[in-house]
């Protein structure tokens, strides 16, 4: 007997299972209804560019709704701060089981599809390289990358002459970010390896298509289906394979030496100590599986944050000069250049605010998802527009997606009637000054970009550190122009953001901008 038919009946039994288990859930909250009732609302969010459909939705139906997933899947999405503290903060919601699997699936069993006890134990060790102290221990490593890229533009612009180069700034960032992470946490230069960077691009640049869509929905409605061969997880495997070549190879190369030089292995170093923090040994694949997950998680995020901020500050000539100018004056005033803890501190508040406000603006995470493991009632500060409740109860297994990007960080009720628009002023006058609502966003910073509760995000002070190195001396050195084309921002199935030029969305991720030398302007 072919099994074929026998799968195909199996598959069907879950999907009637699945519609039946859920089909009440919800039935209170409103939502929107997808034009596919199979793959659900990432149907009509996939083709879309990011900052569209949530800002609509939370227009429509208020800070709380409901989503229909794949196969008509209620799921419910909460962008008020109230009950997005409260759902990231809370023991009854951990990562979903889908998610979990396809972090492992992936990249093996490290700190990002961990829970419990062990997912503290391993935070526990990956903290101590993350620390401020090392992250200051390595800023030269950051400040040195940085310096790297403005002389291969000035030599570039010098050949060109002073009407500037056209730069295609994506790439730039990412391989500034591949070695910043890579450099600092295991003594190697990724960038220069003829493999790696193209399995990671392999892995982070895949279009959702339709084809792409089908799958992402069967596997997340049956994660079983992630062990199934594929092209991505033949790729993933590759990468945790070529990993663990090089961290054997610094294992043993940190043995024989005194830890000196010019790049740090600081996760290889925190997971070797591992015993003497948790009282456990970290195993070898378990550290190559955190390899991964730092990569990614360090590598895609501040490159695309980077080259976001970039895209901004060209269209926004008044920032760039504003913040060009509060840095030269630093110069002038103390007669050296800025170090990491002036950079990172109170001497340079601008900065901060043009930080600040790329990581609310340009936060890579459209939504933080959790499903609940146990029944809980979300409390909220806006009622639910249907019934005037300001508690959401749900059960074992919902879905609970909090909106960022465009949820949270730009509603203009919390942010007022220019939560949309990139303005750094905003954060000059200090916490107190800003609106209520936005206070109640706990995270630190007020702000999601890093996420919030015991898995909030591990490096987040390496990546405001090297954000604001890299901005602060490409600011100093160059005038980013805007060009012709206009560019829209587009999810990948990896839960990237990539820049595409309007009316050629079918090409690759690009991000084409007008870099000319300062003193030639």
């Amino acid at each position: 007997m072919s099994l074929v038919p026998i799968a195909f009946a199996i598959l069907a039994i879950l999907v009637v299972y699945r519609i039946l288990r859920t089909h009440n859930t919800l039935k209170d909250v409103p939502g929107p209804t997808p034009s596919n009732w199979f793959l659900g609302y990432v149907y009509d969010l996939s083709p879309k560019p990011v900052g569209t459909l949530y800002r609509e939705w939370s227009r429509t139906f208020g800070q709380t709704y409901k989503l229909r997933g794949p196969l008509g899947v209620p799921e419910l999405v909460v962008g008020d701060p109230k009950g997005a503290t409260h759902i990231l903060n809370s023991p009854s919601f951990q990562r979903n089981y889908s998610d979990r699997v396809a972090l492992e699936e992936f990249f093996g069993d490290g700190v990002f599809n961990a829970e419990g006890e062990h997912h503290k134990r391993q935070r526990a060790v990956l903290n101590t390289a993350f620390s401020p102290s090392n992250v200051r221990e390595v800023a030269h490593v950051l400040f040195d990358l940085a310096e790297r890229l403005t002389q291969e533009w000035e030599e570039e612009i010098r050949q060109a002459g002073p009407s500037g180069i056209l730069s295609e700034i994506t790439s730039k960032m990412q391989r500034v970010a591949i070695d910043a992470i890579s450099m600092t946490t295991f003594s190697y230069t990724l960038s220069e390896d003829p493999q790696i960077p193209a399995l990671i691009a392999k892995i982070a640049d895949v279009p959702a298509s339709t084809l792409t869509l089908i799958a992402e929905s069967l596997v997340d409605a049956f994660p079983i289906l992630y062990k199934v061969p594929s092209p991505m997880r033949d790729w993933t495997v590759l990468l945790r394979t070529e990993l663990g070549k090089i961290a054997d190879r610094i294992w043993k190369e940190n043995e024989k030496s005194d830890g000196g030089g010019a790049m740090h292995s600081k996760l290889l170093d925190a997971m070797g100590s591992s015993k003497m923090i948790t009282g456990e040994p970290m195993d070898r694949d378990t550290a190559i599986a955190n390899m991964c997950a730092v990569i990614f998680a360090g590598y895609e995020t501040t490159a695309n944050i980077l080259a976001e901020c970039l895209y901004e500050l060209a269209q926004k000539p008044s920032i760039q000069d504003k913040l060009r100018t509060e840095l030269n004056t630093f110069v002038d005033t103390t007669g050296r250049e800025p170090t990491y803890d002036d950079l990172t501190g109170d001497a340079l508040p601008y900065l901060d605010a043009v930080s600040r406000e790329a990581m609310r603006t340009k936060a890579v995470l459209l939504t933080v998802t959790r499903a609940a493991v146990a029944s809980d009632t979300i409390p909220l500060h806006f009622p639910v527009t249907s019934t005037g409740a300001t508690h959401v109860v749900v059960e074992p297994g919902q879905l609970v997606h909090v909106p960022v990007r465009d949820g949270i960080h730009v509603d203009s009720v919390i942010w007022g009637p220019d939560a949309e628009e990139f303005r750094p002023e905003r954060w000059l006058e200090g916490d107190s000054a800003l609106p209520e609502m936005v206070k109640m966003i706990r995270a630190p910073g007020h702000l999601l970009t890093f996420g919030d509760g015991p898995k909030t995000c591990l490096g987040r002070y390496f990546a405001m550190a090297e954000f604001k190195i890299v901005i602060s001396t490409i600011i100093r050195r160059f005038r980013i122009e805007d060009v012709e084309e206009k560019y829209d921002f587009y999810r990948q199935t990896s839960n990237t953001i990539k820049p595409r030029i309007r009316g050629r969305e079918h090409e690759a991720p690009q991000l084409n901008l007008r870099v000319k030398l300062v003193e030639e302007m």
